[in-house]
């Protein structure tokens, strides 16, 4: 996508909005815009980044889920600590005119 338009021009993230959220939420990863991972409070682990459509505002969260000894399940959303941490921005519409 990046070969077609090479500025940040409304049409780019209009195209980037129109190829649905995970896209929206890799390419805002990638410009460091929200976190690319996130290190699990309880175990001090890599947090999976897991789809939630039904659950989550934005369709992902990043999630630990541990059985046994330190048995936990932690979820955080991926706006936590980033540019868009008190907004509902990310999503179908966060770039869309």
């Amino acid at each position: 996508m990046a070969a077609l338009v090479r500025e940040y021009t409304l049409e780019f993230l209009t195209l980037l909005d129109a190829r649905g959220k995970k896209e929206l939420i890799e390419w805002c990863m990638k410009e460091g815009l929200i976190a690319s991972s996130y290190e699990c409070p309880k175990c001090n682990e890599q947090m999976g980044l897991n789809e939630r459509k039904s659950v989550v505002l934005d369709g992902f969260e990043w999630r630990c889920r541990k059985k046994g000894v330190n048995t936990h399940d932690v979820c955080r959303s991926i706006r936590k600590n980033s540019w868009f941490s008190n907004s509902k921005l990310i999503g179908n519409k966060t770039f869309s005119p």
